[in-house]
């Protein structure tokens, strides 16, 4: 007997799962010796390994992946790879919406004509599996006001129709083309006096409310006691300072 063994079945419970199977011993346990079944990375093919921890690694067994691309549309071709958790095998679908192929062994990299994200232009030579792509064309259409007109870039919403008639501005609000002012409150420039939104046009300015303004200086001390409406400019107040 190795010093200070007592001869019997080691037994202790290795990283693995399994239990050791050598006699008490000093030292670090060998690796696990047990024999394992293991499924390829692409799930068709299964074989017999020795366990020795690493049970759970996989192995490529030279067919094609065929598990769906993140377009879903392409299965992948590649010889049999390792695949992250969220990506599934061919009978499955893939949980991975990524729009890199630097992170993603499932990243369809085919080239192929895009209609851009507003509808007007077609991008060539754009990755199956990336985002939608954008053109340079400013959207125009006339917003719920009936008065700005969307500046977006490449506006998703551009290609709604309903320019003209009585139910413009409901189609404008639905197809998402909102002014930004006519949708909010307002409120006089001194902010004591609000209107609901959609009470004052957006071509139109708030009204002054007549009070004093009140507003702290850039001094932090110090409130403006000009009429509302009126630039506050800076403090003149005057007070005592020490040398």
């Amino acid at each position: 007997l190795q010093p200070h063994t007592c001869g019997s079945s080691c037994d202790a419970v290795l990283p693995c799962g399994h239990r050791c199977m050598e006699l008490c011993h000093v030292g670090p346990h060998a690796p696990c010796s047990r024999t394992v079944e293991v499924d390829c990375y692409c799930g068709l093919e299964t074989t017999t390994v020795r366990c020795g921890g690493n049970s759970s690694g996989g192995f490529g067994c030279g067919g094609e992946c065929g598990a769906l691309l993140n377009c879903r549309r392409h299965n992948c071709q590649k010889p049999c790879h390792p695949l992250p958790p969220t990506i599934a095998t061919a009978s499955t679908t893939t949980t991975t919406t990524t729009s890199s192929g630097s992170s993603d062994p499932h990243f369809c990299t085919l080239l192929m004509s895009k209609t851009c994200r507003c509808g007007g232009s077609i991008v060539e030579n754009c990755h199956c599996g990336g985002e939608v792509p954008t053109c340079k064309t400013k959207c125009g259409h006339l917003l719920d006001c009936r008065v700005h007109r969307c500046d977006t870039i490449c506006c998703p919403h551009s290609t709604t129709t309903g320019e003209s008639g009585s139910g413009a501005a409901a189609v404008a609000r639905d197809s998402g083309h909102r002014c930004s002012i006519f949708g909010a409150a307002r409120s006089c420039s001194c902010g004591k006096q609000t209107f609901p939104a959609g009470e004052i046009p957006c071509s139109e300015k708030v009204a002054p409310c007549g009070n004093t303004c009140e507003k702290l200086l850039p001094c932090g001390k110090h409130r403006c006691y000009r009429k509302c409406g009126q630039p506050c400019g800076e403090c003149v107040e005057s007070e005592s300072m020490k040398c």
